[in-house]
């Protein structure tokens, strides 16, 4: 009877230390995220600047015909996040691939 009691305690402290790391990695990946979010918002102004300042006329016209029910600067950010959160999971693959 004393085994089993010893087994459930043991198995009690595995399960709280499975939800501590899940609950720490899932914190981690919400900051990630919410940085991911503030960071995709100058990139997308800068996207959006470089188009303006630089193209030429033809090429801009396109652009925002391509674009005319969603503002390019929605699409800019939308192709920031995910840029820069591929970027993230390259470089974590590649330090977990490293590390193991």
């Amino acid at each position: 009877m004393k085994e089993v009691k010893q087994d459930k305690g043991s198995f009690m402290a595995g399960f709280a230390k499975v939800i501590g790391v899940i609950v720490k990695f899932f914190a981690k990946e919400f900051l990630w995220v919410f940085g991911i979010l503030l960071i995709g918002i100058p990139l997308a102004f800068v996207f959006v600047y470089v188009i303006d300042a630089y193209s030429e006329d033809s090429i801009k016209t396109e652009l925002y015909g391509l674009t005319d029910k969603i503002p390019l600067i929605l699409i800019a950010y939308i192709y920031s996040v995910l840029g820069v959160y591929f970027t993230r999971m390259v470089v974590s693959a590649i330090n977990t691939m490293i590390k193991g």
